[in-house]
């Protein structure tokens, strides 16, 4: 009878093995995914502090901005606004020329860049006149539409 006692006894722990070794899979796999979370959420952290950090300096050089901030007078307004039209579309026009690295035609290039540099000294010298508003934005327009059709006709020296 003892053999018989001691085979179930041995089955028995050999149950109980089998179930502790699955147990501890369970477990290894639950720890593995545990610490994936943990290192996730550590990464976010430590993501956060750095955006914490790296925003603290932008919000103090958008308080230094917003004490130096300016505003322009109408007419200057405008005229700012025209010249930086003026400029993109010097810009897409010069882009068209060079596409794909393209270089002969570098003088309708200076063309182009050339008349947004006389355009600009045009409108400011507009700013400047002791004229009205309303006259001075209808001058500002003319000088704006009269370089970009020069820009057109640059463009059409193309082919």
């Amino acid at each position: 009878m003892r053999k018989k006692k001691i085979l179930e006894q041995n089955m028995l722990l050999f149950k109980q093995l089998g179930d502790a070794k699955a147990q501890i899979e369970l477990l290894k796999a639950e720890l593995k995914k545990n610490t994936e979370i943990l290192e996730k959420i550590k990464s976010e952290a430590v993501q956060k502090e750095k955006e914490k950090n790296s925003s603290e300096p932008l919000k103090q050089l958008e308080k230094k901005i917003q004490r130096n901030a300016f505003s322009l007078d109408p007419h200057l307004q405008f005229a700012s606004e025209t010249i930086g039209k003026i400029v993109i579309e010097s810009a897409r026009y010069c882009n068209m020329l060079t596409a794909d690295g393209e270089t002969k035609y570098k003088e309708l290039v200076n063309l182009i860049l050339g008349r947004t540099e006389v355009a600009k000294s045009e409108i400011l010298a507009i700013t400047k006149k002791e004229i009205s508003e309303e006259q001075k934005q209808a001058e500002i327009t003319a000088v704006k539409d009269n370089t970009v059709e020069y820009f057109g006709l640059v463009m059409a020296q193309k082919n």
